[in-house]
């Protein structure tokens, strides 16, 4: 290792020893700022992260597994598309529509899509969107 690329991981390692050092210190050091739930609710917002539900977070990664492969689309009687439902504007979806789960039958996926879409939609969407 030449000795310019040594002083750099030398120093590298260093300023990371004082980082980590500072961090726990600063946890601590009974003075100070005290950061809130109100103070992280406001940085967490405003990153554009919003808040999720117990319910979505648990089938949240659901919608990964789908293959595109369009049978949803296909067997939806009211042509609304429900894997795509969440890219659109919110509207109002029929009722029949969220007792009917014929996408949801024709999945090859076992993806619950009109619970996602629904929990997701009330997420995503500010307003009405889906009736349940």
């Amino acid at each position: 290792m030449p000795k310019n690329n040594r002083q750099k991981w030398i120093f590298a390692h260093i300023y990371l020893a004082w980082v980590g050092f500072l961090h726990y210190l600063r946890k601590l050091w009974p003075r100070g700022p005290k950061h809130d739930l109100a103070e992280f609710k406001a940085n967490y917002v405003t990153e554009g992260h919003l808040p999720v539900s117990v319910k979505l977070r648990a089938i949240a990664h659901e919608p990964g597994r789908c293959t595109t492969c369009g049978l949803c689309d296909i067997a939806c009687v009211q042509v609304l598309s429900p894997m795509r439902l969440l890219l659109q504007q919110p509207r109002e979806v029929p009722e029949s529509c969220l007792s009917c789960k014929a996408c949801e039958e024709a999945c090859p996926e076992d993806i619950p899509i009109l619970e996602y879409v629904t929990l997701a939609s009330k997420t995503f969407h500010s307003g009405p969107t889906w009736n349940n």
